[in-house]
């Protein structure tokens, strides 16, 4: 697949630290979208290479790197999301968090054309706050360079033949599907492996080990937003993996709210074995604290 081969090798030149490399597998009008809330100060649309340096300056300027943990990739012909778990330190205050991430390339005639993160913005927030994170830096995270030819060996290792099995799972997401918190416990594999952002300031946040752990999840996702829809934006299917991301809708007619959104799914013998949910974090943690500290109890 085209995506699938220019994300590689844009990302393996991202991770030997070659710059004009990486930003030449760009699109000259590349549209490129951040997906973090204030007081972060980095979030929002970069338009075109030079814009994209600087967002990756400035952000190096207040994190560092320590190591990635590749989830997995999922590719189509125009667009592959990768996906994961990133280890790094804030440089103002020291503190270090391993927190998920997202990337969602759109590609063309062999450039990237428009590109989408998606990061726990609330946890990268708390290290800025000098709040330490609670998962554990991972130890075992691979330096950029090992991670991106770790990437690389992992990309279309899932199975064409569970192809069957995302159909019945998007029609979970469909306009005339119940809601996802009530059905998604209910096709979920026993042994369900489900991360979800916002760890320390969101009680959804955290991994999820097990049906029960996962079903407990969802219904704390359900109180904290009460009604609520999804709104899918893009979506990519690869044997039995699927990715999508869009906007979560919620609130009342009064005082609608809308976060950026992403999920990547993997169904094994029709149940959903593994899933890892990505939002502005740190947009739900200004709703929960309209004095806008952005200082959620924890």
């Amino acid at each position: 697949m085209e995506s699938e081969m220019v994300v590689r090798e844009a990302m393996a030149c991202f991770g030997l630290g070659d710059e004009a490399a990486f930003l030449g597998f760009l699109h000259e009008d590349v549209h490129w979208q951040v997906h973090v809330s204030p007081p972060l100060d980095f979030g929002g649309v970069y338009a075109g290479r030079d814009e994209v340096r600087r967002y990756f300056r400035e952000v190096h300027k207040q994190f560092q790197a320590c190591g990635v943990l590749w989830s997995g990739s999922i590719s189509d012909a125009r667009q592959t999301a990768i996906y994961g778990m990133v280890s790094q330190r804030c440089l103002s205050t020291g503190c270090q968090d391993t927190t998920p991430f997202a990337h969602w390339f759109e590609v063309e005639d062999g450039r990237i054309l428009a590109a989408r993160r998606f990061l726990d913005s609330a946890s990268l927030q708390r290290l800025v706050s000098g709040r330490p994170g609670l998962r554990p830096v991972a130890r075992n995270a691979a330096n950029s360079a090992e991670a991106m030819g770790v990437l690389a060996g992992a990309m279309r290792q899932s199975d064409d033949d569970e192809q069957t099995d995302i159909d019945w799972l998007l029609a979970l997401y469909g306009a005339d599907a119940p809601p996802r918190a009530i059905r998604l416990p209910e096709v979920a594999d026993v042994n369900i492996e489900w991360q979800s952002a916002g760890l320390g300031s969101l009680p959804t946040g955290g991994p999820f080990y097990g049906r029960q752990s996962f079903a407990r999840h969802m219904d704390a996702a359900r109180q904290l937003l009460g009604p609520y829809q999804l709104l899918i934006e893009g979506q990519i299917c690869q044997g039995n993996s699927l990715a999508l991301h869009g906007s979560l809708l919620f609130g009342n007619a009064d005082q609608p709210h809308s976060l950026s959104w992403f999920q990547a799914l993997t169904v094994v013998s029709g149940q959903l074995q593994r899933g890892l949910e990505i939002l502005d974090t740190q947009a739900l943690v200004n709703l929960m604290e309209p004095s806008g500290t952005g200082q959620a109890s924890t």
